[in-house]
């Protein structure tokens, strides 16, 4: 946890803000990730995936530091 509440994940680099973490039921953190499609499509008709993954959702546990 930063100082100002936000989180701060190595893994990605990435900061999630505090009012997008959600009280985690286990008392454990979750990071839920998604691929989103891209603006263009493939050459085969199908959809263009970004890679990297978007955050979806956060689990902290209460309190947690």
């Amino acid at each position: 946890m930063l100082p100002d509440g936000n989180y701060y994940l190595p893994g990605t680099d990435e900061v999630i803000p505090a009012d997008m973490a959600t009280p985690s039921p286990d008392d454990r953190f979750h990071h839920c990730t998604y691929y989103p499609v891209a603006n263009e499509f493939d050459p085969w008709g199908g959809p263009a995936w970004e890679d990297k993954p978007k955050t979806r959702c956060f689990f902290a546990p209460m309190n947690s530091t």
